[in-house]
């Protein structure tokens, strides 16, 4: 298993047995607000698809990390690249169970994966895209210094 180890959190490779986590986090429909919303397959089909997402990790630019607490190992949420085929971008993803939310944990996964973007995938631009209105996200972004491309809901950051 694959870790990366921050202050409060540590990224791992996905594993089937938090999928009850994440499915509750897919339906949340304020954590879905501004991510394509709830989804509208069964939890077996969706079940099936992450079963799949993570016997692939880390291959064809699949590398969506699950967020662990440090303190007791719970399960916080997902973050970590995407690679998109067409336009040859690695994109930039995350998401956090609610009650996670405004504790800096994403800006602790930002930081190690944009180290281990920088170290392991010689990755050299990262896209992500947000909806306009999620404020929080947008900021988080400019943190870390992501540009927003002209008249596009699209950031990059180009080292």
């Amino acid at each position: 298993m694959m870790k990366l180890i921050g202050s409060h959190i540590y990224l791992a490779s996905p594993q089937l047995k938090e999928f009850p986590y994440v499915w509750k986090m897919l339906n949340d429909k304020d954590a879905r607000k501004y991510t394509g919303g709830i989804p509208k397959i069964s939890y077996a089909e969706r079940e099936l698809l992450y079963a799949e997402q993570c016997q692939t990790f880390g291959e064809n630019g699949n590398w969506e990390f699950s967020i662990y607490s440090k303190e007791n190992n719970d399960y916080m949420g997902y973050a970590g690249f995407t690679f998109d085929d067409v336009n040859k971008r690695y994109y930039l993803m995350y998401g956090l169970d609610r009650q996670y939310w405004g504790k800096g944990y994403a800006t602790d996964a930002i930081t190690l994966l944009l180290a281990f973007a920088n170290k392991k995938l010689n990755i050299s631009t990262i896209y992500a895209s947000v909806h306009p209105e999620n404020a929080s996200s947008i900021h988080l972004l400019k943190k870390f210094s992501f540009a927003k491309r002209d008249n596009e809901d699209l950031y990059i950051l180009s080292s």
